[in-house]
């Protein structure tokens, strides 16, 4: 239950910023990771239970989902890719809707999927409704097939859907991605709002991307 899973969650996020300032700074990964970075890392490296106690009466449905989130936390999958991560946390700034920010990342390990894992600290939004204010979007180019975020089928991503405009948390993963890079878009649907205060102007939203088994 929550009473214990919230302690447990909080617990592996300072575990996660230890890692980073004390570990991982070491290879070129940034101290000091921002709270959607600590958030990315944990989702991005969760085990989904599957065909196990998943908490959803045993119909057995894999990650994202309602009963599970996005798995059980799991740092040992952190320090299992330490030396194949990506990590880009609050070093882009979004100022406007429509504008896109692009890296090219390859999978290190064929054997393993590469999972790609957007998220950011949304402006405070309107009480009683549930939208974001500032609305980003995921996306991965494949050799011309593109991915959105959290369009998954069977715990990896499928194409096809919409993208999301109700989560602040987006990922893509892929099992059997093509030959080559890929192409890894961040996207500013809708800037409506101060995300960074004290930072620039009243318009704009930084964000935290991580990904493993990816160079």
């Amino acid at each position: 239950g929550t009473s214990h899973s919230c302690p447990i969650a909080c617990g592996a996020g300072m575990i996660v910023q230890e890692l980073f300032n004390e570990q991982l700074s070491a290879k070129d990964v940034p101290a000091d990771p921002g709270p959607a970075m600590v958030r990315a890392v944990l989702t991005n490296t969760a085990t989904d239970l599957f065909g196990g106690n998943n908490g959803n009466g045993g119909t057995n449905t894999h990650v994202p989902n309602p009963q599970q989130g996005w798995g059980s936390v799991n740092l040992g999958a952190l320090i299992s890719f330490k030396d194949a991560l990506y990590v880009s946390d609050q070093e882009v700034l979004f100022t406007a809707s429509g504008q896109t920010h692009e890296v090219l990342l390859s999978r290190v390990d064929p054997a393993k999927p590469i999972k790609f894992t957007l998220a950011w600290t949304d402006a405070p939004g309107v009480p009683g409704t549930v939208a974001l204010v500032n609305n980003l979007d995921l996306e991965v180019d494949d050799n011309g097939t593109v991915y959105k975020g959290n369009v998954f089928t069977n715990g990896f991503s499928s194409t096809g859907g919409s993208a999301d405009n109700r989560n602040a948390i987006e990922a893509i993963y892929l099992n059997n991605p093509g030959p080559g890079a890929l192409v890894v878009r961040v996207k500013a649907f809708n800037i409506a709002g101060n995300g960074v205060p004290n930072v620039g102007g009243a318009l704009d939203q930084d964000f935290a991307l991580f990904a493993t088994n990816a160079t």
